[in-house]
């Protein structure tokens, strides 16, 4: 791959990651990923790691909600100055783009949009 074909190559790079289920652990393993979730049952949960590095982005989406479930994310060192540790989703379409950044001696995310989504 020669450098000016980077921008193109990352373009077409795979970034979805798979949906962990409920009780499931999101992994960011790569630049700008994208989480479809369906979600099946009321009361389901997830966990969101620190991010490794400062320019990490995930996307996540509800892709499928049946009718009255729910998926609360909890997210390790909080979102943002305002430290939210927790996003709910319970209804299609809603998402949530966070990007890495650092923390002190580590990372944490912050929050570039929430459409739809209830973050506490």
């Amino acid at each position: 791959m020669s450098a000016h074909n980077k921008p193109y190559d990352l373009n077409l790079a795979h970034r979805e990651c798979d949906d962990p289920g409920s009780g499931g652990t999101i992994v960011v393993d790569r630049y700008g990923v994208t989480v479809p979730m369906a979600i099946a049952a009321s009361g389901e949960t997830g966990t969101l790691g620190r991010p490794a590095r400062s320019g990490q982005k995930v996307v996540l989406a509800a892709a499928s909600v049946s009718a009255g479930a729910d998926r609360t994310i909890t997210v390790t060192g909080g979102v943002g100055v305002d430290s939210y540790t927790s996003m709910l989703f319970d209804a299609a379409d809603e998402c949530v783009i966070l990007e890495g950044v650092p923390s002190g001696d580590d990372h944490q995310w912050t929050l570039i949009v929430a459409d739809g989504a209830t973050l506490s």
